[in-house]
């Protein structure tokens, strides 16, 4: 990694922990926006980027294709990509780098993208969607994000996210889950089998994907 910590590191194999170490919301965007040229092949190509499709495979299962969707932490639009392959096509999606939002449009499986921080108040009304999907955006945000996810999900619509066990437990969003939950705000349909995300790069990595409803 180089000495900068603000400059996008020239060792590919370095730069998800580098995101991972970014010090505000603001100074993660501007890393993400760094990164964003080159993000696609490095997780391809380096890390070997599976969570899209795995978690996307799960949703299917559990939703209509003709459903609104959001992608919650979108980034170049991997999962975009995804759900567009498997026949969806009402997608939006909302990220915090401008960067990594450009590139999602290329894929061309969008309805709309907006630039949202999802430790804040989402910029979208209650029950608007019928599903949102995240994939791998918790380990950089805070567990309030949950809360929003249930608000702008109409009852029976779906949350289904993808995030390291790890993090899941120690970062909140366990009990945050759990909280939801007992205050009948949502319930816990399944939770897939450990998966590895980043088979190339970090093997050691799981990730579990947790489909919930919201009532």
């Amino acid at each position: 990694m180089t000495d900068d910590k603000g400059r996008l590191p020239s060792e590919r194999l370095q730069r998800v922990h580098w995101t991972v170490e970014a010090e505000s919301d603001e100074d993660l965007a501007a890393r993400y926006d760094q990164w964003s040229a080159e993000y696609d092949a490095d997780l391809a190509e380096v890390d070997g980027w599976a969570a899209p499709r795995f978690t996307v495979e799960i949703f299917a299962q559990y939703v209509d294709k003709d459903a609104h969707i959001l992608d919650a932490g979108a980034g170049t639009g991997w999962v975009g990509r995804e759900l567009k392959r498997l026949g969806f096509t009402n997608i939006d999606g909302i990220d915090y780098s401008k960067g990594m939002l450009d590139k999602a449009a290329e894929k061309d499986a969008y309805r709309s993208l907006r630039k949202m921080n999802l430790n804040e108040a989402l910029d979208i009304p209650e029950k608007f969607y019928d599903a949102v999907v995240c994939v791998g955006t918790l380990t950089y945000v805070e567990p309030y994000c949950l809360q929003e996810f249930c608000r702008i999900v109409r009852a029976d619509g779906l949350v289904i996210f993808s995030a390291q066990p790890r993090v899941h437990a120690e970062s909140g969003f366990r009990a945050e889950q759990d909280r939801l939950e007992s205050e009948g705000v949502w319930e816990l349909l399944s939770v897939s089998e450990e998966m590895q995300p980043l088979p190339n790069s970090f093997p050691e990595v799981r990730f579990r994907t947790s489909v919930l409803r919201v009532l």
